[in-house]
């Protein structure tokens, strides 16, 4: 373990930093500062081959704003209370290239421990061994603004999977394996003039995944300049029951690749939608013209 005095951060790098000796390192580091009162830290990372998991309260009394667990190929468990005692403190927690799971017994459960992190702004996790987002698994988070899971093995997002995240931005759930997605699975209570953002591109999803879904968006909050990105999914057409009350907001927008001549997608063209902004957001797979070009829906 190396400690960088000029960028304040804890280096818990390489293959000597097994799972005994990382909580051994901050035991003693814990008991140094209750003298010396050094405790306060901007950053730490975990990079090794050999930890296996993050038991509770890993860090003893030291305090990060940063997190970063990567590129560890045997770290599967988190426990709830991993971050007891800088759980107030994280601001940013990033897992990445690291096979963690949801829990494995013995009180392990990497989304209890993300959920303690109440003052936490930004989560970022990729490629990971984690195959659902179960309900429940982001909720009371008041201050984050971007949470991304992407970059994985992501195939269903369960209802109320996010819950009251008023301050979210971002929502990146992109390059997963997606395909189904629980109703009010985005229960996020958005509040603010900010835009949100919910990406779905490179995914799994399908038509009959969002098919006559009018709870899927409620939820959303009382934003009005929310957009959805459906790139590279099986989509071809945007159900009218799932939908059409996100669009009648006049900033919202939808990102996708539409079959211009199905009469499934006239709705949109006959529903007086904002027009500049479907034209700018939606495109057809079979043409070079627009979604309003007007030869488009004539058997219809």
């Amino acid at each position: 373990m190396q400690w960088s005095d000029g960028s304040n951060t804890i280096f818990c790098n390489g293959p000597d930093v097994t799972d005994t000796s990382l909580v051994e390192a901050f035991a003693k580091m814990s008991y140094a500062a209750s003298e010396s009162g050094l405790n306060n830290f901007t950053m730490v990372t975990i990079m090794s081959p050999n930890v296996t998991q993050l038991p509770e309260n890993v860090f003893g009394k030291i305090h990060f704003h940063n997190i970063v667990i990567a590129d560890s190929p045997k770290l599967h468990d988190i426990h709830s209370n991993a971050f007891r005692d800088t759980e107030h403190d994280v601001q940013r927690l990033e897992i990445r290239d690291t096979p963690v799971i949801v829990h494995n017994g013995g009180g392990h459960n990497v989304f209890h421990a993300i959920n303690s992190l109440k003052n936490v702004e930004i989560v970022r996790i990729e490629n990971t061994g984690l195959y659902s987002v179960p309900s429940g698994a982001f909720r009371y988070l008041p201050k984050l603004r971007e949470l991304s899971i992407r970059k994985g093995k992501v195939e269903r997002v369960e209802s109320r999977a996010f819950q009251f995240l008023p301050q979210l931005e971002h929502l990146n759930l992109d390059h997963n394996l997606i395909t189904k997605i629980g109703d009010t699975a985005f229960d996020l209570d958005l509040i603010g003039n900010d835009r949100f953002h919910l990406n779905l591109d490179y995914n799994r999803l399908t038509v009959d995944s969002l098919w006559e879904r009018p709870d899927l968006l409620a939820r959303l909050g009382n934003r009005y300049n929310n957009t959805i990105s459906l790139y590279n999914n099986s989509i071809t057409f945007l159900s009218e029951y799932t939908f059409k009350n996100f669009l009648s907001r006049y900033q919202n927008s939808v990102s996708v690749i539409l079959d211009c001549h199905s009469c499934e997608n006239y709705w949109l063209v006959n529903s007086g939608l904002n027009r500049t902004r479907n034209e700018q957001t939606m495109t057809c797979s079979n043409q070079i013209y627009g979604l309003y070009q007007p030869n488009n829906f004539d058997d219809c």
